[in-house]
């Protein structure tokens, strides 16, 4: 097994930044929502009405992960 630890067998810490990088969101996008105005898109109670709720829902939305 291949292990990123240096020959002496002691783990060099990583960069730095290299931990805040990795903790940043970055959207992909709106997708099927992309057509939802802003104020309803951050809105919480539209954002509830229109959870996913069923697997059906999901299936139709992602139809890659079937």
């Amino acid at each position: 097994m291949l292990t990123d630890a240096s020959p002496t067998g002691a783990e060099e810490p990583p960069a730095p930044g290299t931990l805040e990088e990795l903790k940043r969101f970055f959207s992909a996008g709106r997708g099927y929502w992309s057509q939802v105005p802003e104020a309803q898109w951050n809105d919480w109670r539209w954002q509830l009405k229109h959870r996913i709720t069923t697997l059906d829902q999901l299936e139709r939305l992602l139809p890659t992960l079937t």
